[in-house]
């Protein structure tokens, strides 16, 4: 091999290396199939307890940036915020909470 064809060889290598790192370190664009959410009682002894307030955190706050969030409370309460949300139960029972992101996608708990 002359000296042209290793000297491009090792260009063209380096080049793809560089791509390969650069995909590795940048940081991914967050999705919404990744989006879940917590529930966490303001006591802390995760005993959800009536009249007690409860924070919903969303675990990827930039994925629903400028998004439309709907906190269903699974009582028939419904909630139009974004990130920060706190609610309290008025009477005891099971309830299904579901978080819907721009009617498009939803996650429940």
């Amino acid at each position: 091999m002359d000296n042209k064809k290793t000297i491009t060889i090792i260009i063209f290598g380096l080049a793809a290396l560089a791509g390969v790192l650069l995909v590795l370190l940048l940081p991914s664009r967050s999705h919404l199939a990744n989006i879940d959410f917590f529930v966490n009682d303001t006591n802390n002894n995760y005993h959800y307890e009536v009249n007690e307030r409860l924070e919903l955190l969303i675990n990827d706050t930039v994925a629903v940036k400028n998004k439309r969030l709907i906190w269903q409370m699974g009582n028939g309460d419904t909630l139009m915020r974004n990130t920060n949300v706190s609610y309290t139960y008025t009477k005891p029972g099971t309830y299904l909470i579901t978080l819907k992101i721009d009617d498009n996608y939803s996650v429940n708990k």
